[in-house]
């Protein structure tokens, strides 16, 4: 119900892309001012890692969300620009 009415509070637009390549694409264009980004990982690849790489080049906010917790990749996470590490609630 908070967020519901936070999110009426201001108009403020949300855009969901499907893939890191796009993010990526939109970030390195700068056509879009991005102040936060939320990355689900499923997956250790690299892509996100380089999306981080890139987040933290322009000083924008990202939360990293992942469906287990994996000491290695959290840290990993943090070293390449994350503000926040979250376990996805199932």
């Amino acid at each position: 119900m908070l967020f519901t009415n936070l999110k009426n509070a201001w108009v403020y637009p949300i855009r969901k892309v499907d893939s890191i390549p796009v993010a990526i694409s939109i970030l390195s264009k700068e056509e879009e001012k991005v102040d936060v980004m939320i990355i689900y990982v499923y997956s250790l690849d690299s892509l996100s890692f380089n999306l981080l790489k890139q987040d933290d080049a322009f000083d924008i906010v990202t939360l990293f969300v992942c469906d287990e917790h994996n000491e290695l990749f959290s840290k990993k996470a943090f070293e390449n620009g994350t503000y926040m590490y979250l376990k996805k609630v199932t």
